[in-house]
């Protein structure tokens, strides 16, 4: 799971900043390592990708040929609140103009902080 190995790569390297960029689905198999994080100060930029859906279970369900997919869409999950409530800082993105910005305070934050980049689902 990434976001717990970005975790433990972070305590492994506590002079170096680490990026962990992935999907919402991803994310939450192990959201709660947001929590970690946070408690020890990790110098961690989550970035994640918010498609509002698991697509790799998209990408099955095609390969597969299913039609519907119950449970893999994530519609309006609120990944800055679930950062902040684990004691993450968060900014939240939703046009390409603000992502930018976002990523240079992410980067240079020495503590945790999460990027949540709305991105049309495909």
């Amino acid at each position: 799971l990434g976001l717990p190995a970005a975790v433990g790569v972070a305590l492994a390297r506590p002079k170096d900043k680490v990026i962990a960029l992935m999907g919402d689905g991803s994310v939450m198999y192990a959201i709660q390592a947001l929590w970690s994080a946070a408690q020890l100060g990790l110098a961690l930029a989550v970035i994640i990708v918010k498609n509002e859906r698991y697509e790799a279970l998209y990408n099955f369900g095609r390969h597969f040929g299913l039609n519907a997919l119950p449970g893999a869409d994530l519609p309006e999950i609120d990944f800055c609140g679930l950062a902040k409530a684990q004691g993450f800082e968060a900014i939240g993105v939703t046009r390409a103009d603000e992502l930018d910005g976002a990523l240079e305070t992410a980067f240079a934050a020495t503590k945790p902080m999460l990027v949540e980049v709305k991105v049309a689902a495909a």
